[in-house]
């Protein structure tokens, strides 16, 4: 399994240690371990694996993978310059969270950096449903095309 995975996973759904553990059936001093070795790919039994992944909601084949970007630096550097300019996030995974989460500012800026429609494909039809509500933290000359745009496809509906 990649902890670095778990982790991202983790702090989207705001699971502790022990959660994760009760999830896997195992130990919370288990997942400590897990979350402090070097390997970003600990051993864990196939039960144990599919286990977690039902109960948080992923795919096992999602807990295996490693987190996009993580073996290409330059990209990711372009990526975390992008959206942490300002340090509000501490990480991409923290940002990514907070969005999962619904917290306007996150939402606001993945949809400053993205556009509409392509976080829409990332977080859902929430992203439309609640521009209203997190487009003050658009800087205003993005928030007005971004009305526009959403203006555009209320229309339409």
């Amino acid at each position: 399994m990649n902890t670095q995975t778990l982790k991202a996973l983790a702090e989207a759904r705001n699971l502790s240690q022990a959660d994760i553990g009760r999830y896997a059936g195992v130990s919370r001093q288990a997942v400590s371990q897990w979350f402090k070795t070097p390997e970003t790919d600990i051993s864990i039994g196939s039960l144990h694996l599919k286990a977690l992944a039902d109960a948080i909601g992923a795919s096992a084949d999602d807990l295996l993978r490693p987190l996009p970007l993580v073996d290409k630096p330059m990209e990711l550097g372009r990526v975390q310059t992008q959206l942490l300019w300002d340090r509000l996030y501490p990480s991409v995974p923290a940002l990514a969270a907070a969005a999962v989460r619904g917290e306007a500012a996150a939402i606001a800026r993945l949809v400053q950096s993205y556009g509409l429609y392509a976080t829409a494909d990332m977080l859902g039809a929430k992203v439309w449903r609640d521009f209203p509500a997190y487009k003050t933290h658009l800087i205003p000359a993005r928030r007005r095309a971004l009305e526009a745009i959403w203006q555009l496809r209320q229309t339409k509906r």
